[in-house]
């Protein structure tokens, strides 16, 4: 999930920036509670004065390595 600046930011450069869809805050989103930037577990880099240059992005995720999947 992105952080609250990085999606204003995103929101001012096109397609984005003529989106008429009412955006949910991550304060108002109850699928994602308290996730996000502040989990520690996506990580961004951009610059936010040329956001439309691009977003490079980190996400950690776990394994369970023993764990298989047969269907």
């Amino acid at each position: 999930m992105f952080d609250e600046r990085s999606v204003l930011l995103s929101a001012e450069v096109e397609p984005y920036a003529s989106n008429t869809t009412t955006r949910t805050t991550l304060d108002e989103d109850t699928i994602y509670p308290d996730n996000g930037p502040e989990g520690g577990l996506l990580h961004l880099t951009y610059d936010r004065h040329h956001i439309a240059r691009g977003v490079r992005g980190r996400l950690t995720l776990g394994v369970e390595p023993d764990t298989t999947n047969d269907g």
